[in-house]
């Protein structure tokens, strides 16, 4: 195990224990200036203290693998965000990138998904169909074309792709700030 990762996995036991260096340390049965040594690269890690890491990690209920994973679909959902630009707001159209399930794009999609911005009547219902179902998904439908705008064609796509399109139709219906005033989902109880 890489040093880096042998420290970040260490701070993570650390804080979930809410130990001190000291602590951590004893835990360890390392001394702390053997961890700074390791952290710094002088000395690799061994065998054995991988082995108490891992022990460590059982004890505290953490499941590195998962985190792991969880920071994989995070940085995922970052990178898939879309960019819609002024210009795409104010003609009411833009085109995202679709990413498939199976890798590929069915037959009769280039992968290139425009969405296009309904008109007033249809965006001022599209108010209340978010309220009643509590989804963007109304708003996601309303913006993609016709042979597009259906449960079958979007179960294709990976859900960050899904998202992506829905953040997008958002805004071209709701314009660049429809986020501002969300509340933080960190933050609510």
């Amino acid at each position: 195990m890489q040093a880096s990762e042998f420290m970040r996995r260490l701070e993570w036991v650390k804080d979930v224990n809410n130990w001190t260096w000291e602590e951590t340390a004893d835990a360890m049965e390392l001394s702390r200036s053997m961890l700074h040594f390791i952290k710094k690269r002088k000395y690799p890690v061994s065998e054995k203290a991988v082995k108490r890491l891992r022990y460590l990690e059982s004890q505290a209920g953490i499941n590195p693998r998962a985190h792991a994973i969880i920071e994989a679909i995070s940085q995922k959902a970052r990178q898939a965000k879309p960019q819609v630009s002024p210009a795409e707001i104010e003609a009411g159209k833009t085109v995202v990138k679709g990413e498939f399930l199976s890798g590929a794009p069915p037959s009769g999609c280039d992968g290139q998904i425009r969405l296009s911005r309904p008109d007033i009547k249809a965006r001022a219902r599209l108010v209340a169909d978010i309220l009643l179902e509590q989804s963007y998904h109304p708003v996601l439908l309303a913006c993609l074309p016709p042979e597009l705008a259906n449960d079958s064609f979007l179960n294709l796509l990976t859900p960050f792709s899904y998202n992506a399109l829905a953040e997008a139709a958002m805004t071209l219906v709701f314009g660049s700030d429809w986020e501002n005033g969300l509340p933080d989902a960190h933050t609510e109880s």
